[in-house]
């Protein structure tokens, strides 16, 4: 929603969100509830409160710049909270699919066990007489 065109000569992008926002506070209402639909989308996909709250706060962010005439479509230009929004579900559901990585961990416990029994086996072998 915040980066679909380019406004030619600059890397300047913006989306349907500047384009609906220019509309004085109808415009940034639609945007509000259109913004809302992703949170819908996370709570499905099974996003933990904490990401969805900090989505929110995105929303809530650009909504409040939103308001501002004029200067308030400038910051939806560059705040682009739908963004800021996809990248946390795509981080978020990348390292939920993401296979556990088999762990390297050295078998502590079989090495001691080892070492012990070696411990074991040199003392052994200096407390029994020697039969030469």
């Amino acid at each position: 929603m915040d980066a679909q065109y380019r406004i030619p000569g600059t890397s300047i992008t913006f989306g349907w969100d500047t384009i609906i926002g220019l509309v004085p506070v109808l415009g940034d209402l639609v945007t509000l509830i259109m913004s809302g639909a992703m949170i819908g989308e996370a709570r499905r996909l099974g996003a933990p409160a904490g990401l969805r709250w900090k989505m929110v706060l995105n929303i809530v962010i650009d909504f409040v710049g939103g308001l501002l005439p004029i200067v308030g479509d400038v910051f939806d230009i560059y705040y682009r909270s739908s963004t800021r929004n996809l990248k946390l579900l795509k981080d978020y559901l990348l390292i939920r699919i993401t296979p556990p990585t088999e762990s390297k961990r050295t078998p502590w416990l079989l090495l001691s066990l080892i070492l012990a029994a070696a411990v074991l086996m040199v003392l052994y072998l200096l407390s029994t007489p020697s039969t030469n």
